[in-house]
């Protein structure tokens, strides 16, 4: 799973800036003899300095009487770190017992606060303003991995902000099978008989907030209350080549106007697991929620000890999203929920491999 990233951590490695007494002496050496590319970089405000960006580094010569604090001098070298929150960060470090040499500053284009390590040496944590990656991009002509970072927290304007489509009632046919609207009368046969009745069929409701069911007439109850639900809103799958019922599904959680939804309530009679038939049954959901009704975002939930539902997500192409602890409370028992989801970006890469399976 990818981090999420926190602003008190170090993002990058940022620059390395030398203090002089001469500071445009020194520049003169390392732009003539070294042929480094230093720029005066000094603008309204600030002391005459010169910089230059170096793959992903910053080199910098500064005069000494940008550090006045006097706890570092000349021929000191100062370490540059970048973070996207430097007042968190200097919080959280004076909570651990570290002394700042000065707390966050705003400089205009950065916030900086500074620190000495073990060693004496001089470290500098910026954060840098949406100015700075401006001018950054501009030297650079291209991104980094600090600028890509920087983007990605930024929200991103969505392209249209009409809601999705309710799931529908249709039959949504398949090559192998069919998602087709509920009939309790015609279907109750099928699914009691294939679920009940020994100790495997009645397995697959251990991770349900329902079943097994003591009669049929109790389960036709059930599926004459879920027929009438609009959220979840229930189907059947149904085996196109001898019609026989293997099992349900359901479209849950339908947030149309933020174009979310999730796929649940999953589950098939024991002669159908490990057939493809969930393969094809999710395939035909997501591209009806992609596709025809245009969610951004589908998720897929369960919980977090339904290892075989878990491997589903994974293998379907959903991605691990962390756990919610003490979720819900599931017939008398503690429920730690596992949250997948799958964005409507990741949606082609994910149709091209379900279509081989």
């Amino acid at each position: 799973m990818e981090p999420v990233l926190t602003g008190t951590r170090i993002e990058g490695f940022s620059g390395i800036l030398l203090v002089s007494e001469n500071p445009q002496r020194l520049a003169e050496f390392y732009r003539e003899v070294l042929e480094i590319p230093l720029e005066d970089e000094h603008h309204e405000g600030t002391l005459p300095h010169w910089g230059c960006t170096l793959g992903e580094i910053h080199f910098a010569i500064h005069p000494i009487e940008d550090f006045p604090d006097g706890k570092s001098g000349v021929g000191a070298v100062k370490l540059a770190f970048t973070v996207f929150d430097v007042r968190a960060l200097a919080a959280r470090l004076q909570e651990k017992g570290v002394s700042l040499l000065y707390p966050p500053r705003d400089k205009g284009f950065f916030i900086s606060a500074a620190l000495l390590d073990p060693d004496g040496n001089f470290v500098e944590l910026t954060e840098l303003c949406d100015e700075w990656f401006e001018i950054l991009k501009d030297k650079r002509g291209r991104g980094g991995d600090l600028l890509e970072k920087c983007d990605a927290r930024k929200p991103r304007p969505v392209p249209t902000s009409e809601p999705a489509k309710s799931p529908r009632r249709v039959i949504h046919e398949g090559r192998r099978i069919s998602l087709v609207p509920l009939d309790p009368k015609s279907q109750v046969d099928d699914l009691f008989t294939g679920s009940h009745g020994n100790p495997k069929g009645e397995s697959l409701w251990t991770y349900m907030g329902y079943g097994p069911f003591p009669a049929k007439a109790a389960m036709l109850d059930w599926l004459r209350a879920c027929a009438l639900s609009e959220d979840p809103l229930f189907l059947a799958v149904r085996d196109n080549e001898t019609g026989a019922h293997l099992g349900m599904v359901s479209y849950l959680a339908i947030r149309p106007a933020m174009r979310v939804l999730e796929l649940g309530h999953i589950w098939y009679v024991p002669r159908a697991q490990g057939t493809g038939v969930n393969t094809e049954a999710v395939h035909l959901m997501l591209h009806e929620a992609f596709e025809v009704l245009d969610y951004r975002r589908v998720e897929w939930k369960c919980d977090s000890l339904n290892e075989r539902s878990r491997r589903a997500a994974l293998r379907l192409g959903f991605r691990f999203e962390g756990i919610f602890r003490q979720h819900m409370i599931v017939k008398g028992k503690n429920r730690d929920t596992a949250w997948f989801a799958m964005l409507d970006s990741d949606w082609p890469d994910v149709k091209g491999r379900l279509d081989t399976l």
